[in-house]
């Protein structure tokens, strides 16, 4: 992780320049306090004493303190949010404290010898930091705070002796704050032992004065079990990504030194050229994350001029899969978890659907981006930006367009043209060309030329074939065909040893079986041993007894999966121990879908999609822990499904259309986490019992009209299908 960063200089500037335009926040070192205005954020650097205590104050929301010799706070900031006084030799709180109503605080290293009894009237404080200081018991009123996400307690000194780290003694009750992410580190007591595995939201855990064996035993058995398979799932999606980017970070501390001398030597030395290739590789790749990522920042908020023209065009599709997307994902997190992303809404499974960039951040951004030329774009007048162009968005007919020279280093086109028919050329070194909803039938001859292509998005074009020499792609990391009119893949395409990501489906409205097609594929696509999502291909024998060889697929689909077949495919799915996604259709409504003999599902599997007739419930459901949707299509199933999955732990959304032939569903137990209901086209379903305490947290309901739904008004949203 990183211990120290530095903001780039042009970075530097801006920030400084707009902190001090937008009175950021205002510095008492002894004069008069710098900046104007109402005063959100104060930042004291000496005694206090003098201080100009004026009206705008009251607003303060920040205060940081950095005197190392003051005895005693200031007081009237009733609606501090963040209190900072690290290292301030305090040992006393003041009796207001208790006050401040939305109060984030650190007390680190200050003389504090205990805190207010009354602490628990803090209700919205979820950050307390009293690590170095003298308090040795925290009080009982703490358990009120359940808003508290960290606490740091513990005391430490230089480790020359055993007793060097010292916990806090805590309340027996301690374990009721069931939001606490962070406790470090409390001392041991019988019930704390007992009880802290129900603190399943703990990341790091601290506790000291352990006294017997099984007292250890105690605290580490119920966490572990709770997040064993949490931790099995981050360690095997996760695990290749820190030592990806040891090598990137390697190889380009190697260019620094070694890249000049390199250059001169590569056409006499064999060992050398090949070397620099290797180099030219990884910088495109170092390229790719920080393209992908400025995308992805840089597409939230809408607003006008052109400020807002290049917020709505230079970002990458929400579909977007692309080699390093789990890394992206996780620096989102960081952003967010830091308040430099807020998150205006989230989808059913709790995870961010979108975001907003802080104003202060926004500005910075937009500043940086038109200055670095990122993205140039092309409306019908002059390509606005100058210099070379890296990035190109086209929205209207580009006949017009000024090539010039600059052109030739075009790395990414996107076009939102929707009435083009053809393509422009002549971009040798793309790597990226978005296509989506583009009405082109045909794609031109040189796109096989583009060596350095990573990603094709072509989702929504009347593409009806995808050329024979595709092979020659080979860079090629994602492909994207989904909902065009290609029926099936070239034999060509096994040749992209580098490819990631391959969508190919065709879907429409489910309001028949048919709905969902997958595309005809060579019988050697499980060659492509480095694919992580196959979405979705038709069955054939041999791609279902291979396809177990393709042990990196998160997400897979097959269709057209004919009853001879099913075993085999079984066994080759038992071998996906990475798969999250897994979607399985029969040829027709009326073949029956034969999974019972998959013993051992992939035990990371969150989402899982049949289509197709289904003799009985499958055992193996019962076993899906880490289930959050689950979809039966077509099942048909003359037996209740739903005693089956009730008790599935994380299922969140569950869909059932056509899944069952009876006439009463009966929803007697669990469904914990289920927000989200679909049920559909059930010819016989007249009623719909649920049971006091079933489904505690369902939020939206689809129902299909004249069903008898006077048994879940409770629900808080109910749409008619």
């Amino acid at each position: 992780m990183a211990k120290e960063c530095r903001m780039h200089d042009l970075m530097l500037e801006l920030a400084l320049s707009t902190s001090e335009k937008e009175n950021f926040c205002n510095i008492y070192d002894g004069r008069e306090a710098r900046g104007g205005g109402k005063m959100r954020r104060l930042s004291i650097h000496t005694s206090y004493k003098n201080i100009q205590l004026c009206t705008s104050l009251s607003q303060l929301r920040s205060l940081f303190v950095f005197v190392k010799d003051m005895t005693a706070l200031p007081s009237g900031f009733r609606l501090l949010r963040v209190l900072y006084l690290e290292e301030v030799p305090i040992d006393k709180l003041p009796d207001e404290l208790v006050d401040l109503f939305n109060l984030r605080l650190n007390l680190r290293g200050t003389q504090i010898k205990e805190l207010p009894k009354s602490l628990g009237r803090l209700r919205n404080l979820e950050t307390l930091d009293i690590r170095n200081t003298n308090v040795e018991s925290l009080p009982s009123g703490i358990v009120k705070l359940q808003r508290l996400r960290n606490l740091i307690t513990y005391r430490s000194a230089v480790p020359t002796t055993f007793n060097f780290f010292k916990g806090t003694q805590a309340p027996s009750d301690l374990w009721k704050l069931k939001n606490l992410q962070v406790l470090l580190s409390i001392e041991a007591n019988g019930e704390i032992v007992k009880q802290v595995g129900n603190m399943t939201q703990l990341t790091k855990f601290g506790i000291t004065r352990v006294r017997k064996p099984n007292m250890a035993e105690g605290v580490v058995e119920p966490v572990v079990g709770k997040l064993l398979s949490l931790l099995e799932m981050e360690a095997s999606l996760l695990g290749g990504v820190p030592h990806e980017f040891g090598k990137i970070k390697r190889e380009l501390e190697s260019m620094r030194s070694f890249l000049r001398d390199a250059d001169r030597r590569r056409h006499n030395n064999n060992g050398v050229n090949e070397w620099v290739a290797q180099v030219r590789d990884v910088a495109y790749d170092v390229e790719d994350i920080i393209d992908e990522f400025s995308y992805q920042l840089n597409s939230w908020p809408k607003r006008g001029g052109f400020s807002g023209y290049l917020l709505q065009t230079i970002h990458l599709p929400k579909h977007i899969w692309v080699k390093r997307q789990i890394a992206i994902n996780l620096q989102i997190k960081c952003f967010i978890s830091k308040s430099m992303l807020q998150v205006v809404e989230k989808n059913e499974f709790g995870m961010a659907k979108e975001c907003r960039m802080h104003d202060l951040m926004l500005e910075l951004a937009l500043s940086t981006s038109e200055k670095e030329n990122f993205c140039n774009i092309y409306d019908g007048r002059e390509a606005r930006g100058g210099g070379k162009m890296c990035r190109l968005s086209l929205h209207t007919s580009y006949k017009n367009i000024q090539l010039c020279t600059s052109l030739s280093q075009l790395r990414s086109l996107f076009v939102f043209v929707k009435d083009m028919t053809a393509l422009p050329s002549g971009f040798r070194l793309l790597r990226v060309l978005y296509l989506e909803e583009v009405p082109i039938d045909k794609l031109p001859d040189e796109l096989v030329d583009l060596f350095n292509l990573r990603y094709l998005n072509l989702r929504g074009t009347q593409i009806k074939e995808l050329p024979k020499s595709l092979g020659r792609l080979r860079n090629l990391e994602t492909l994207d065909i989904r909902n065009t009119n290609v029926e099936s893949l070239p034999s060509g395409i096994v040749k992209l040893q580098r490819l990631r990501n391959l969508i190919t489906y065709r879907s429409a409205v489910p309001t028949t079986f048919n709905f969902f097609k997958g595309t005809q594929a060579p019988s050697d696509l499980w060659k492509l041993k480095n694919l992580q999502v196959l979405l979705s291909i038709e069955a054939n024998s041999e791609i279902v007894k291979q396809v177990g060889n393709m042990t990196q697929l998160t997400k897979f689909g097959i269709t057209n999966v004919r009853e001879g077949d099913q075993i085999e495919l079984c066994v080759s799915i038992s071998r996906l121990g990475l798969l999250r996604n897994l979607v399985i259709m029969v040829t027709d409504e009326e073949e029956c879908l034969r999974i019972d003999a998959l013993s051992s599902p992939p035990p990371l599997l969150r989402e899982l999609f049949l289509l197709g007739k289904l003799e009985k419930v499958p055992l193996w459901f019962r076993s899906l822990q880490n289930l959050t949707y689950l979809s039966l299509n077509w099942s048909r199933l003359s037996e209740d499904p739903l005693s089956y999955i009730h008790a599935l732990p994380n299922l969140v959304v569950l869909r059932l259309d056509n899944a069952y032939d009876g006439r009463k569903l009966w929803f007697q137990a669990g469904f914990l986490k289920l927000k989200t209901l679909y049920l559909f086209n059930f010819p016989q379903l007249k009623d719909i019992l649920v049971e006091k305490g079933v489904m505690p947290s369902i939020r939206k309901l689809y129902l299909e009209s004249g069903v008898d739904h006077s048994k879940v008004q409770h629900i808080p949203q109910i749409f008619w299908g």
